[in-house]
C-alpha cells in the first residue's frame, strides 16, 4: 500500500473491526505516522511484538509488567526492568551505564546467563559519584561487593590504591610542578625489585620518613652477634638533611 490508509469508524468503542477484515494486515512501503500512542501485544521471544519484515524473531518483547526485553534470534538478550538491567548470556558487555546515584560507569565485564549487570561474573568500571565528585575504578567478581582498586581525589589530586581515601593500601599525593619521582621496578627470578629515586635532577635523595616521633624505619631481621670491628660505613641523610653514617661491621 503506497497511499494513505484509513478506516472511517463511527461506532462507539469498543469497535468491531470484523467488517474490515480484508484490511487487517496492510503493507506499508512508506512511513507510518501515528498521532497518538501505538499499543502492541506482549509478543514472545520467538515472535516479538515489534519486529522486522526480514527478521521476525528480532525486536521488542514485553515479558511482564514494567519490563521490556530486546530479543535477537528468538532469545531475550537484554531485559530492562524498573529495578535492574539483566542480560542473558554468557557474553561480554561494553558501554556506559547510568546508575541511581547519578553515577556514570564506562563498564567492561562478562556475565552469566540471566545475570544482572550489577552482579556480573567479573567486570570493572569508572564511577563518578555526585556525592563527593571523586573518581573510582571499581572491580567486582560475582555478587560480591565492589572493590575500589583506584580512587582519585578531586580536591587534592591524590591517587589511592586498594581502597577509598582513608582506607587505602597506597596513596600517591600530587605535587605541583614535580620533576623528581619514585620509581618502582620489578625483577626476574633471582633479582631484587627496586625502589629508587628518579627525575630531572642529577642527584635525588630517597626519603623514607616514619610517622610521629616514635616511628622508625624498619629493615631486615635482626641477628645478635658478638662485638666486631667496624669495617666501613654507609652514608644516609636524616630527616633534617644532615648526612649520617651507618657503621658496617662485616
Amino acid at each position: 500500500m503506497t497511499g494513505r490508509y484509513s478506516l472511517p469508524i463511527v461506532t462507539v468503542p469498543p469497535v468491531d473491526l470484523t467488517p474490515y477484515a480484508s484490511k487487517h494486515a496492510p503493507a506499508f512501503t512508506g512511513t507510518a505516522v501515528f498521532g497518538g500512542a501505538a499499543h502492541l501485544s506482549d509478543g514472545t521471544p520467538g515472535a516479538p511484538a515489534l519486529a522486522f519484515a526480514g527478521d521476525t524473531d528480532t525486536g521488542l518483547h514485553r515479558p511482564g509488567n514494567d519490563t521490556l526485553s530486546l530479543v535477537a534470534g528468538g532469545v531475550e538478550r537484554v531485559t530492562v526492568a524498573a529495578d535492574a538491567i539483566r542480560l542473558s548470556g554468557p557474553g561480554t558487555v561494553r558501554g556506559v551505564l547510568h546508575g541511581g546515584n547519578s553515577d556514570t560507569v564506562p563498564f567492561v565485564g562478562s556475565y552469566n546467563a540471566g545475570g544482572d549487570l550489577s552482579a556480573a561474573t567479573y567486570g570493572f568500571g569508572f564511577i563518578n559519584r555526585n556525592t563527593d565528585g571523586h573518581l573510582r575504578l571499581v572491580y567486582r567478581k560475582g555478587t560480591t561487593a565492589d572493590v575500589t582498586a583506584l580512587h582519585l581525589n578531586r580536591d587534592t589530586g591524590a591517587m589511592a590504591f586498594g581502597g577509598a581515601i582513608g582506607m587505602e593500601s597506597l596513596r600517591v599525593n600530587a605535587t605541583a610542578n614535580a620533576v623528581n619521582r619514585l620509581q618502582v621496578t620489578g625483577a626476574a627470578t633471582g633479582g631484587a625489585p627496586a625502589l629508587a629515586a628518579d627525575g630531572a635532577d642529577a642527584q635525588v635523595d630517597l626519603a623514607l620518613t616514619p610517622k610521629g616521633t616514635g616511628g622508625r624505619v624498619r629493615f631486615g631481621t635482626h641477628t645478635a652477634t658478638a662485638d666486631a670491628p667496624i669495617t666501613g660505613s654507609i652514608e644516609i641523610r636524616d630527616a633534617g638533611g644532615t648526612i649520617r653514617k651507618l657503621a658496617v661491621i662485616s
